[in-house]
């Protein structure tokens, strides 16, 4: 029996359109709003205010944001509110072009004020210094082969207002008719983050290019970096369920954390399966293990020795 034409034809749009195409539907912007923002247009939608450079990018963005307010709705009989979104695509710039600057001016602040709280109280004990920390965290990236601007572009994050007001100089006005916002990348970015780790990673082994250019060609047999981009891209979700259940007043902490972790439990099992979730349960419980381990020996080592109390005495 030979398939319907039309059929074919409507499967066809639908698959386009899932991967490609503006927001379903589009309201009419609201006049007292930026119609543009840092180089992305605004598009008004029944679900978010979307910021985004393309109407590409601001539909990948409306129907992942559709997709877990169905999720949410469903498993917790609550209504999501609207947002607002700003949306990173592949070419776009930082949100906050300067934002590595502030972070790092915030932080010599509070290394300066560390040491000068070590020098006031005559501590022995080296204080916590953020500015080492992130010193530390920069040279990780170095050695995964990702800049610190990559990452933020990667990465989705929750925008409480007054980073939005006042970092990001979006109106306050604005801000406020919204129930919450964040900072989204697109799919493409992530996997544009996950390509340079692949590919850092495979010139760390210091192999030749024939060899080189096999392992590339493996990796896209095996599809770990459809999967690693997949994992990735699966935090938008989570961190936009989270805000949702965050936002419910009348839960308590504990109900909130085990509603976040069992919504998280059963979209990393359908992304990754479950051989990655068994491997990634079991890195967690030795990563547990060792700072078990690490604090132990620590605790140890404050401990005075039983003769060297005694003398004291």
């Amino acid at each position: 029996m030979e398939s319907n034409p039309l059929r074919r034809v409507y499967i066809g749009l639908l698959i386009v359109c899932a991967v490609g195409c503006a927001p379903a539907v589009v309201l009419e912007k609201p006049k007292d709003w930026p119609q543009e923002y840092a180089k992305r247009q605004l598009y008004n939608t029944p679900n978010a205010f979307v910021y985004a450079s393309s109407k590409e990018a601001a539909g990948e963005a409306d129907r992942l944001i559709i997709a877990v307010k169905r999720d949410f709705e469903k498993e917790t009989g609550r209504k999501a509110g609207k947002g607002l979104v700003f949306v990173t695509d592949a070419n776009d710039g930082l949100l906050v072009p300067a934002l590595q600057q502030i972070i790092e001016l915030e932080l010599k602040k509070r290394s300066l004020e560390a040491k000068a709280k070590k020098k006031a109280e005559q501590a022995k004990d080296e204080p916590f210094d953020p500015l080492v920390k992130w010193n530390e965290f920069k040279k990780k990236l170095d050695d995964l082969g990702v800049t610190v601007g990559d990452v933020f572009k990667a990465i989705p994050f929750p925008l409480p207002d007054k980073k939005v007001c006042t970092v990001l100089g979006f109106p306050k006005s604005r801000a406020d008719e919204t129930e919450w916002m964040m900072a989204m990348p697109t799919k493409a970015v992530i996997r544009d983050a996950v390509a340079k780790m692949m590919v850092a990673s495979i010139k760390k082994r210091k192999v030749g290019p024939v060899a080189e250019a096999m392992t590339h060609l493996l990796l896209g047999i095996v599809s770990i970096e459809r999967t690693l981009t997949d994992g990735l891209a699966l935090m938008r979700d989570i961190g936009l369920f989270s805000m949702w259940v965050n936002a419910q007043k009348d839960w308590s902490e504990g109900d909130k954390k085990a509603k976040i972790e069992a919504y998280t439990q059963r979209r990393m099992e359908q992304t990754l399966g479950g051989f990655m979730m068994a491997k990634i349960r079991e890195a967690e419980a030795k990563r547990k293990a060792e700072k078990k381990a690490k604090a132990e020996r620590e605790q140890g080592q404050q401990r005075p020795e039983k003769g060297e109390s005694e003398r004291k005495q």
